[in-house]
């Protein structure tokens, strides 16, 4: 039967029509002469005499939801269509709702705890929050209701194997928990997995079925009984699988979700792909590249950026369209894009479309013999010599403004290293509301500055919904708690869970129910770890503790030993809060005796070690670095002058020390220090440091605090190689990056300040390139080098120099 009457508009014909239809069922239908009333108030919990009453409530408030088969007034059971038997088989989500364990309980109650210090740390210092708990009053006052993120993506079932089959796991994770914890595998659940080996495609909603009453929960971590509600805070998933979940397009000439018919996009005609760009009016109003025409078809742009349109305002838009899903008879399949060689963006049809655009001159194909076309080199084509560079490069790190150091010419460099401090910004744990409008200038600046460097053909629907991260980091929180990546390894996991390959979804759907069954039982038994939350290796040794050889007991040169006292002595206001913390209660008993122990002066036998632990960084001295393939020797700290000015200081350790005070234990690290001065240590135009490793200093005092310093990284500087034959082949400086620990959630360490390192950028560019860039001839072109390329058949290239042409 056709119910969808039920649901229509009050006013529309089939709505009426059906209403008198089911009165004359309810009619002939009485039971012991009264007939339930099936209106969203009534509920069929009221019984009236006349069906007068009962017309009244249906055009009053509508009938009540999900009231398909009308068992109140008459019918035994009815035979459903395909789509309504895919409904109804869907599980009630809300039987599966509850608190497993105290710890759980205290752990959901995070948000309603969170550190109010107006920082995006968490979903819940998102102005949507907000808007929700304003909204909804009744839902925000208890932080037990939950907010949900939802996500669906399709996935192979059988890993890495060739296969058309197509599952799609609906995965959901839980905001109200701690910022850590959000997108831990432990928290992430699959209510739903919709078969294959089909995509749903459009029909994807069938499958999605809302929670929209209350569940009754014990909440066991304040013995009591609530109401447990939830609501869908946030859909999560790949650009395709957007349009699947929302229902609107994203793709053709209106792509963008945002901009919607606001969206600037070109169709070339020789790549044959539809391009967004228009990155000017994103700017400000009176920003100079505005007024300026000369790169952009000798316009100006006064226009406005698109406006955000909130929920409300694009429902209105489509609330009376009529939608029909199928294919219509004049569509036809779209042809794979052709020409493009592999990754690239600057390919024969890119410069043809240039050419066609009447743009850029200078890179218009020239053709050649045998029906070959020569490509001279734009600004970002790499000679035979910059690309061998670029590659010893990638060998030690994959970093991209470190590869492009010197081998790319200064306004490409500074632009792509600007988004590249923009991306490395928008990603930390914690921002600050405040440089929202800032990273907001910088990536459009990026992106206007690209349209004068690349060419059309770059521009696709991911690079211009780069303009729109910034607002969606207001409105959500940090970006960390809105991509893919957790969701797409919990996607391996289930993977993992296919064993019979004729019913993969059965397989991974009786996998995932055994790993809950084992999930909860371990919440009772203390010896064991709970699933999906491992244990940090850096678990009870944020203290300190030597890991990597056994303790080897050595007596040093007297003159080093009293240099590594003395330094102690120097730091004893520094080592008082690590002797707190080691020595409470014996420092009760024996008021000053700490201060007695370090004056008094250590054993002289010293504990040394190859590897050491503190603060959450693992370190090794140099020559255990030699036999290893991640670099752990190099830190820095910033110390004091005697003039009281404070400077970094980069470093190698050479020995790890353990100084014996009795009760007290000190571990010390003996570094060779760069020189600050005489070009030991510089900072370049991008914010990064760089320092020369021949330029040794401050050899009388080699000692530092291993509870003091932070760690770095060392990577070659190829902007600082020499020539072939001149000089050595060796970069002669080195790059300085940050490094990174993770430690929030361990040993009860639940403040993300706590890191105080992790947010300092390796690198930032303060320079406007869009308007340097502007005022060159041709910023798009490149004359340090004349190799181009020649594109002999559609998929053979090859690099040649502009002097060999024939």
């Amino acid at each position: 039967m056709d119910w969808q009457w039920m649901y229509a508009d009050r006013r529309s014909k089939e709505f009426i029509d059906g209403v008198h239809y089911f009165l004359r069922v309810a009619e002939a239908n009485r039971h012991k002469g009264f007939i339930c009333c099936p209106c969203n108030k009534c509920k069929n919990q009221k019984e009236y005499s006349t069906s007068r009453t009962i017309h009244f409530h249906l055009f009053e408030s509508g009938f009540m939801p999900s009231y398909i088969c009308w068992t109140s007034h008459g019918e035994q059971g009815v035979e459903m269509e395909e789509d309504e038997v895919e409904n109804d088989n869907i599980p009630d989500f809300g039987q599966y709702a509850g608190f497993e364990g105290n710890q759980t309980g205290e752990e959901e109650r995070d948000a309603d705890e969170r550190q109010q210090d107006r920082m995006l740390r968490h979903a819940a210092n998102g102005s949507q929050w907000r808007n929700i708990d304003r909204k909804f009053k009744h839902f925000g006052k208890d932080a037990r209701n939950i907010r949900f993120g939802l996500s669906t993506d399709g996935m192979n079932p059988f890993g890495q194997m060739s296969s058309g089959h197509s599952t799609w796991p609906v995965t959901m994770c839980i905001y109200n928990l701690p910022p850590w914890l959000c997108m831990k595998r432990k928290y992430i659940m699959m209510p739903i997995i919709i078969q294959g080996p089909k995509q749903p495609g459009n029909d994807i909603n069938v499958y999605l079925k809302p929670l929209k009453e209350g569940v009754p929960v014990w909440d066991d971590d304040k013995q009591e009984e609530f109401n447990l509600r939830a609501l869908l805070f946030i859909t999560i998933n790949d650009w395709p699988t957007l349009s699947n979940l929302s229902g609107q397009s994203n793709k053709g000439y209106k792509a963008c979700t945002h901009c919607m018919d606001e969206t600037e996009s070109t169709y070339l005609k020789h790549c044959r792909k539809v391009v967004y760009m228009g990155h000017r009016r994103f700017l400000a109003a009176n920003h100079l590249v505005r007024k300026k025409g000369k790169h952009f078809e000798h316009t100006a742009d006064r226009r406005t950026k698109p406006k955000h349109r909130s929920g409300k305002t694009v429902f209105a838009m489509v609330k009376d369209l009529k939608v029909v899903f199928g294919k219509g008879p004049g569509s036809q399949p779209i042809e794979s894009e052709d020409g493009v060689y592999g990754k690239s963006k600057d390919t024969l049809e890119a410069r043809n479309d240039l050419k066609h655009m009447e743009q850029r001159g200078d890179l218009h194909p020239e053709p050649k013999e045998k029906r070959s076309h020569y490509l001279s080199p734009a600004s970002y084509t790499l000679s035979k010599a910059k690309k061998e560079s670029m590659f010893e490069c990638l060998e030690s790190i994959k970093l991209l403004p470190i590869i492009i150091r010197g081998i790319l010419p200064d306004n490409v460099r500074a632009t792509i290293t600007k988004l590249c401090a923009f991306m490395n910004a928008i990603s930390q744990k914690v921002i600050d509301p405040d440089r929202l409008e800032a990273l907001q200038n910088d990536v459009v600046q990026c992106l206007v500055t690209f349209e004068l460097i690349f060419p059309p053909s770059f521009f696709n629907i991911m690079t211009y919904l780069l303009c729109h991260l910034v607002k969606e980091i207001g409105i959500l929180g940090p970006v960390y708690l809105h991509n893919m990546f957790p969701f797409e390894r919990y996607m391996g996991v289930l993977k993992k869970y296919v064993c019979n390959r004729a019913r993969p979804e059965a397989s991974i759907a009786k996998g995932y129910e055994t790993k809950e069954v084992i999930e909860f039982w371990v919440e009772f038994i203390e010896v064991l770890r709970p699933i999906g939350v491992p244990e940090s290796r850096h678990e009870g040794r944020l203290r300190g503790k030597g890991t990597l050889r056994r303790k080897a007991i050595m007596t040093v040169d007297n003159n080093l030993f009293r240099k590594a006292h003395f330094m102690i002595l120097q730091q004893s206001s520094l080592v008082a809060p690590y002797i707190e913390e080691h020595l409470a209660l014996v420092r009760a008993r024996n008021i000053g005796k700490s201060d007695a122990w370090i004056t008094r002066g250590p054993s002289g036998s010293i504990a040394t070690f190859q590897g050491y632990e503190i603060n959450g960084y693992t370190f090794y001295t140099r020559a255990q670095d030699m036999k290893s393939t991640s670099q752990n020797s190099v830190v820095r700290i910033d110390a004091m002058g005697h003039d009281g000015t404070t400077s970094t200081y980069y470093g190698a350790i050479e020995d790890i020390w353990e100084l014996d005070y009795g009760p007290l234990k000190v571990p010390l690290f003996r570094c060779q220090w760069v020189r600050l001065t005489g070009g030991g240590v510089t900072i370049d135009d991008s914010g990064m440091t760089t320092v020369d490793l021949n330029k040794v200093g401050y050899s009388d005092e080699p000692f530092v605090l291993a509870n003091d310093v932070t760690q770095v990284f060392y990577i070659k500087d190829m902007s600082s190689k020499g020539k072939k034959g001149k000089e050595p082949d060796e970069p002669k400086r080195h790059v300085v990056l940050p490094g990174k620990r993770k430690i929030v959630g361990v040993e009860d360490k639940t403040d993300e300040d706590y890191d105080q390192f992790d947010g300092q950028p390796p690198f930032t560019v303060t320079i406007d390139p869009s308007i340097l860039l502007s005022n060159e001839d041709t910023p798009y072109s490149r004359s340090d080098h004349k190799e181009g390329t020649i594109v002999r058949r559609k998929y053979v290239r090859s690099t040649v120099t502009a002097d060999v042409l024939p």
